[in-house]
């Protein structure tokens, strides 16, 4: 068989039944499993010895990082920059920021390649600008009910918002629940 025998081979589909298996798509509602997933799902990560998460739908992206460029005379938390497929992206130290841990330089530029399993959470503003966390490591993605977690009554570091709005227990660890809008708040806030 040549190749224009397969091609006459291969099974068509007629415009007609395209059409209204485009109807029959376009009429599913979908509201229902993304209100559910906007409640429901979190990405689970490591930072330091202790357990966070955030919105999967506020999540933008997770990325690994080896490297990048500090900013000289910054604040504390900001590591520096990162380049993403040709996107420069801020780069910060959660962990700093939550008064954990740090990373630390080496000769002015970051070399984060002795840390495992460094990733970063890639998060995005209401503008479009996207924003890298570093963390330690993912866990994984976790459905929580809507009354797992409870609500955490206090300010922040600094008179910083609460970037850390709420604790939930987790077969006896503490589970902390990130604030996506007051965490990059804070950050806008060291500029």
């Amino acid at each position: 068989m040549n190749s224009n025998e397969s091609v006459l081979s291969t099974p068509f589909i007629p415009q007609k039944v395209l059409v209204q298996r485009a109807a029959e798509y376009a009429a599913l509602d979908t509201s229902r499993l993304t209100e559910q997933w906007s409640e429901d799902e979190w990405i689970m990560f490591k930072l330091g010895n202790e357990t966070f998460v955030i919105s999967l739908l506020q999540l933008d992206e997770i990325a690994d990082v080896s490297n990048g460029v500090i900013l000289p005379h910054s604040a504390p938390e900001i590591i520096g920059l990162m380049n993403l497929r040709a996107e420069i992206i801020l780069l910060v130290d959660l962990a700093k920021l939550l008064n954990i841990s740090s990373f630390e330089a080496i000769d002015g530029s970051l070399n984060l390649s002795h840390k495992i399993n460094q990733q970063v959470l890639i998060l995005k503003d209401q503008q479009g600008n996207r924003t890298g966390f570093l963390i330690n490591q993912i866990k994984q993605a976790q459905v929580f009910g809507k009354d797992f977690f409870e609500k955490k009554l206090h300010a922040g570091a600094n008179g910083r918002k609460a970037i850390i709005d709420a604790t939930g227990d987790l077969q006896g660890k503490n589970i902390n629940r990130i604030n996506v809008d007051a965490l990059l708040a804070s950050v806008k806030e060291l500029f």
